[in-house]
């Protein structure tokens, strides 16, 4: 009867180490997928901070073209318009990355904080 016991014992503890070395692959996974994502999240701001700063020079070409416009002749202004158009639609393109990024910046924090009720649900 003993021997039974100890071979049930012994063979619950092998099952319960089985799943703790299950439990920590997973976490180990997790860890690795949050690495990641923390990285993809700080390349992400450093596009969003480079964009920034690119839409600010933007603005400062933009507002230069418009001090021009006030004092160039005719011929000046249609030059200086055309100009004026392709920055402006340059800021349109810039714009439309930045809302690109920033939806991926969204998606990003809504799967880490995923990520991380899963692991409070896995403790």
């Amino acid at each position: 009867m003993e021997k039974e016991i100890f071979e049930l014992i012994t063979k619950m503890y092998n099952e319960m180490q089985k799943g703790f070395a299950d439990v920590n692959s997973r976490l180990d996974k997790v860890e690795s997928e949050i690495k990641d994502m923390k990285s993809e999240i700080t390349k992400n701001s450093l596009l969003i901070e480079k964009v920034n700063d690119n839409i600010k020079l933007l603005a400062e070409g933009q507002e230069t073209i418009i001090n021009q416009i006030g004092t160039s002749s005719n011929e000046s202004s249609t030059t200086i318009n055309n100009r004026l158009e392709v920055i402006e639609l340059a800021t349109k393109s810039t714009s439309k990355e930045v809302k690109f990024i920033k939806h991926k910046l969204h998606e990003a924090e809504e799967e880490m904080f995923d990520i991380k009720d899963h692991l409070q649900i896995i403790k």
